[in-house]
C-alpha cells in the first residue's frame, strides 16, 4: 500500500487467460483457459513477512502460521486489522471489478488476497488444476497527515480476550504521492522538489504564496 492509513474505494482481480494454450473444449463455446480460482478475499494489516521486499522485520504480531486471520487477529503472517467478504471470481478474461458503496479505512500498509478453490484444468494437461491472476489492484487514497505505526500497535487484556489497539499518529506525508517525509515546505510537504513542482498547480489553487 502506498501508506499505513488509507482509504479504499475499488477493487480488481484479472485472473490469467492462457491465449498460448490450446482452447478448452469442455465449455461451450470453447474458449482459451481463463485460470481464475473460484473466491478471493482482500486481507489488510500489517504482514511485511508476506512480501519478496527482504528479511521480516521484528513485529509484535508474529505469533501463528495461520493466513486465515480475521480482523484483530494475529499470526507469524502478520496482524490483520480488516477483511473484504470472500467473493465470487468470474471466469473471464475481465475478472472481477467493484466499486464499494462507502470507503473502507484500512491501516497496516500491507494487502494480501487470498484465493480458495479451482476451476480450470490445464488444457495442455487435463488432469491437473491451475489458478493464476494476472492482474489485481487496490484503488483509493493515502490518509494525509495520518498514519498507523504498526510497531505501536498493543494488546490488551480483557478477561480471557485480547484485543489489538491500532495506534494513529499524526505524520508528515507528501501532498503529491502521500509518502511519509521529514521536509517542510510552509504548512505542505513534499519527498523532494520534482513533486512540489507537479503538485503546484493543484496547490496554488489554495495556497496564499
Amino acid at each position: 500500500m502506498k501508506s499505513t492509513a488509507c482509504l479504499v474505494t475499488a477493487l480488481k482481480v484479472q485472473p490469467y487467460e492462457a491465449w498460448w494454450q490450446p482452447e478448452d473444449t469442455t465449455v461451450c463455446p470453447s474458449r482459451k483457459p481463463v485460470y481464475s480460482p473460484d473466491h478471493i478475499r482482500f486481507r489488510f494489516g500489517y504482514f511485511p513477512g508476506d512480501s519478496h521486499q527482504g528479511p521480516r522485520p521484528e513485529s509484535p504480531a508474529a505469533k501463528s502460521t495461520s493466513m486465515d486471520l480475521e480482523p484483530g487477529e494475529s499470526g507469524e503472517s502478520g496482524l490483520t486489522h480488516s477483511c473484504t467478504e470472500t467473493m465470487s471470481v468470474p471466469q473471464t478474461r475481465k475478472g472481477l471489478e467493484i466499486c464499494l458503496d462507502r470507503p473502507m479505512l484500512v491501516l497496516g500498509g500491507f494487502v494480501s488476497l487470498q484465493m480458495f478453490d479451482r476451476v480450470q484444468r490445464q488444457t495442455m494437461s487435463p488432469r491437473d488444476y491451475y489458478t493464476c491472476i494476472q492482474h489485481a489492484a487496490v484503488i483509493g487514497h493515502p490518509l494525509n497527515g495520518v498514519a498507523c505505526d504498526p510497531k505501536a500497535t498493543r494488546q490488551r487484556g480483557r478477561g480471557n480476550e485480547e484485543e489489538w489497539s491500532w495506534e494513529l499518529v499524526a505524520t508528515k506525508t507528501c501532498a503529491y504521492c502521500g509518502s511519509l517525509v521529514d521536509v517542510r515546505v510552509v504548512r505542505v510537504w513534499y519527498c523532494d522538489v520534482q513533486h512540489q513542482k507537479s503538485h503546484y498547480k493543484y496547490h496554488k489553487a489554495y495556497c496564499s504564496k
